[in-house]
């Protein structure tokens, strides 16, 4: 199996696991405020699926093979790869995590501020851009645009 294998695998069951995630965060929402999520989850868990059945069964890889100048057997893919591959799929999983257990108002700023820390930016750099996340999820989602959004599993623990 190659990294592209690996990485379309990878990729599809994340999408099929948000868009269930998606549809279940919004399934307290009043049907007008999750019309719009509901698709979108519905859409993605059916294009995941849809996918998913195509890398399984393997349909387009000769094709892909022929177009790409790749042999018949692709070469295994090395542990350097597979840890390039994994740490960003690794920190979306933290993201949505956090965001359902703690909220996005907190898990955004948090994951961006650490993101841009973990990518050797200045602190002050990282600091301002989560600072400049928590004003846009809170002034304009929040406070004018009445954006609904849903309850974190810890609840609502903040003063603001």
């Amino acid at each position: 199996m190659n990294i592209g294998r690996v990485i379309d695998i990878a990729l599809t069951i994340f999408f099929f696991l948000l868009g269930i995630l998606a549809y279940w965060g919004v399934s307290q929402f009043p049907f007008d405020d999750r019309l719009f999520p509901v698709t979108a989850a519905v859409l993605m868990i059916v294009c995941s699926l849809i996918y998913g059945v195509r890398i399984l069964t393997g349909h387009g890889d000769e094709e892909a093979r022929e177009e790409n100048g790749v042999g018949a057997s692709p070469s295994p893919f090395s542990p350097e790869q597979l840890r390039t591959v994994l740490w960003p799929v690794l920190a979306v999983v933290i993201l949505v995590a956090g965001v359902l257990i703690i909220g996005h108002l907190i898990a955004v700023p948090v994951f961006v501020f650490a993101y841009m820390t973990i990518k050797r930016e200045p602190i002050w750099i990282g600091a301002l851009g989560a600072a400049g996340m928590f004003l846009f999820i809170k002034g304009l989602l929040i406070k004018i645009m009445h954006v609904p959004m849903p309850h974190p599993l810890l609840g609502n623990w903040l003063p603001f």
